[in-house]
């Protein structure tokens, strides 16, 4: 009785250890070939074509019927920049709506969760608003505006502003490029 058993046992870890090679080889190879494709891809990612041309098209004014523009500061120091969006937008002949985010900096990981959720907040809010575009102007640390590309990616046309050096421009920002991927 127990040479039947233990022979049943030996046929069926065959059995097991047989269909475990068959799922470990088809694996091995599904992944040698999605890394071969992915490396393929990557070749044959293609250049960005046209951005002199997008960003001339963004620098001349709104070219939508609702524009916002949307003022974030995240530094303790100067709690909103809003008022000097709206002296450039009425210097330089836009007209838009200003909305702004405040935050006294981004501390710790809550600090980034809460900018995150309140950004969402804005985007949806922009949403029932219709914009058209969004015109950001940013004062922060520049880890920020990464967060802002990606909640914004692919929704709305979003064109980026810098603060002019002191001395170097007479305007109070300058216009910078659309963002693109």
């Amino acid at each position: 009785m127990s040479d039947i058993l233990w022979t049943w046992f030996t046929n069926v870890e065959a059995i097991f250890s047989f269909l475990a090679m068959v799922f470990s080889g088809f694996s091995g190879w599904r992944l040698w070939r999605q890394n071969r494709q992915l490396r393929e891809l990557a070749r044959k990612t293609p250049s960005l074509d046209g951005l002199r041309e997008r960003i001339e098209f963004y620098e001349k004014a709104p070219v939508s019927e609702t524009p916002v523009a949307l003022a974030v500061s995240l530094v303790s120091a100067t709690h909103s920049i809003k008022g000097d969006v709206e002296a450039y937008l009425k210097a330089s002949g836009k007209k838009m709506k200003v909305m702004e985010l405040n935050m006294d900096g981004i501390k710790g990981r809550d600090g980034i969760e809460k900018f995150i959720n309140r950004l969402r907040a804005m985007r949806r809010e922009l949403e029932t608003m219709m914009a058209s575009e969004v015109h950001l102007f940013l004062q922060g640390p520049v880890m920020a505006g990464v967060l802002i590309g990606a909640v914004f990616d692919n929704w709305r046309p979003v064109i980026l502003y810098q603060k002019s050096p002191a001395g170097v421009s007479p305007r109070l920002y300058d216009y910078w490029c659309p963002l693109v991927k």
